[in-house]
């Protein structure tokens, strides 16, 4: 599979002002992940944890590393 890549130029005030618009509207559709509060179950023993920090709690606290979506 072949991808078509754009550069842009990081000095283009346009460029900056758009993408910043974009994010703006992605973010009011939630186009992202709140690594503070999203659910995650661990593979290895079925808990779940809330966050990135509950899910890095748990694999110290237990060795476990294999994390998948909670349902």
């Amino acid at each position: 599979m072949q991808f078509d890549t754009k550069i842009f130029d990081a000095a283009d005030l346009l460029v900056l002002e758009t993408a910043v618009e974009l994010c703006k509207v992605l973010k009011e559709r939630h186009y992202y992940t709140d690594t503070a509060g999203f659910s995650i179950r661990c593979n290895a023993c079925g808990k779940s944890c809330v966050g990135e920090k509950g899910a890095t709690e748990h694999a110290a606290q237990t060795g476990h590393y294999d994390f998948g979506e909670a349902g």
